[in-house]
């Protein structure tokens, strides 16, 4: 008995996906999640030019190499940036800020180390080739925060706690920064340095407090910051008040905004933790 309307285009897991040779089978799933990735990103009357164009470069890989895909979702995005990337540049076209995402990636004395992958793909290289010099671990981590993975889904990705690849994120955005120039590693404790007084002053807090007054000098707000620690929200805000009149009371200084203001002219060099 013949069925009414159109019939129902079958679909298989992401995991499948990656094993899977039929492309009958994976090419209707591919075509999903690139369309997805594209859709606000290249014109209309070319987008499925460009979907069915990069669908056949994934369809093309051979299946011994694709079932090495270990992230296959990332992937799949990095595809369909590659791709968006190409378009524009193929047409000599600038790519209007937002077209995509800004990525606010981590402030730097209240400017984005990197934003729009687009006009800013030699940036992300950088950031990559700088990620497997100083933290190889974070490469892969560093690839799906610039692939539009924010820091939570990167860290239950792969695996490690949010301050960890916050921490890690934030080394390799200051080597960026002609003001630091000191080496960094991501899995010892960061230490202020800078002009004495107010390096002695964070110094002296605790862990938590010093944490949460550098990431909001950064800029984050008390809710990503919590995120990021893996505390409540109100305790970052507690940690915060307590940093900041400590550091007021110590230096004399005016107000809150101007001790987050002496913050951000400190850098964050690591040393290991003492031996008991």
């Amino acid at each position: 008995m013949a069925t009414k309307g159109r019939a129902r285009r079958r679909y298989i897991s992401v995991d499948a996906a990656a094993t899977t040779a039929d492309p009958e089978l994976v090419a209707p799933l591919i075509t999903m999640m690139i369309t997805r990735n594209l859709r606000d990103r290249i014109p209309f009357a070319d987008l499925d030019d460009v979907v069915q164009g990069t669908v056949a470069k994934f369809l093309a890989r051979p299946l011994e190499l694709r079932s090495e895909i270990k992230y296959f979702s990332a992937y799949i995005t990095k595809l369909a940036t590659n791709a968006a990337v190409d378009y524009y540049r193929a047409r000599a076209k600038e790519i209007p800020a937002g077209t995509w995402m800004d990525i606010e990636f981590l402030l730097l004395g209240g400017e984005p180390v990197t934003r729009d992958t687009f006009r800013e793909q030699r940036q992300r290289l950088n950031l990559l080739d700088l990620a497997a010099r100083l933290i190889p671990d974070m490469v892969d981590a560093m690839r799906l925060f610039l692939d539009g993975f924010n820091l939570a889904e990167v860290a239950e990705i792969i695996g490690k706690p949010q301050i960890e690849v916050y921490t890690a994120f934030r080394d390799i955005a200051r080597r960026l920064d002609t003001r630091y120039v000191h080496e960094v590693d991501a899995s010892t404790r960061p230490v202020p340095s800078g002009p004495p007084q107010i390096a002695r002053a964070v110094g002296a807090l605790g862990k938590r407090q010093a944490d949460v007054l550098r990431m909001s000098a950064d800029g984050l707000e008390p809710r990503a910051i919590a995120e990021v620690l893996g505390i409540d929200k109100n305790a970052v805000r507690a940690s915060k008040s307590i940093a900041i009149k400590t550091i007021r009371d110590q230096l004399g200084l005016a107000n809150s905004a101007e001790v987050l203001e002496r913050v951000r002219q400190l850098s964050w060099t690591s040393q290991e933790p003492r031996a008991s």
